[in-house]
């Protein structure tokens, strides 16, 4: 890992060593490689989450996310999204990608999705659809938000 600090913000940046074939993580026995960490629920947060093949699952339900960038390609992503954050936006760009969101039940939520071969499984009796955006009806006055706009190839997205 990385870390770089300027002024009151940290960028961390997380690897894997690896020097040759062999140190892929799937050589190494069937759960691969797994990274647990904590950091602080008092923060504000701007997280970018950059993935591959792999399958990533994350928590930020008591965080202070403030903005999240999702670019992921053959994965499977699930994220429970923050609960306590009077707006947080996220972007979600995938490839052949499976991403499931987690809408906390006291968050409401605007959805907009882009991709003609994505398949979507949006809960739309709390979601209203009108086109291509799934809205809950209290979404301009709710006191916690959350703004997806999610680009997709051949994958598949999903709001609960």
């Amino acid at each position: 890992h990385q870390i770089e600090r300027r002024g009151p913000t940290a960028f961390l940046r997380m690897r894997p060593k690896i020097t040759d074939v062999f140190d892929w993580p799937h050589w190494g026995g069937e759960r691969g490689m797994e990274w647990n960490f904590a950091v602080s629920r008092d923060a504000v947060y701007h997280l970018i989450y950059n993935g591959g093949a792999s399958e990533s699952v994350f928590d930020l339900t008591d965080l202070q996310v403030r903005d999240l960038e999702i670019h992921t390609g053959a994965s499977k992503t699930e994220v429970s999204l923050p609960s306590r954050v009077p707006l947080c936006r996220v972007s979600v760009e995938h490839g052949a990608a499976a991403v499931t969101l987690r809408v906390p039940a006291d968050v409401a939520a605007r959805v907009t999705v882009e991709g003609a071969a994505m398949g979507t499984n949006i809960n739309t009796a709390r979601f209203l659809q009108s086109g291509n955006v799934y809205q809950s009806p209290n979404y301009d006055s709710a006191e916690y938000r959350v703004e997806v706009s999610v680009k997709g190839g051949m994958g598949s997205i999903e709001v609960i």
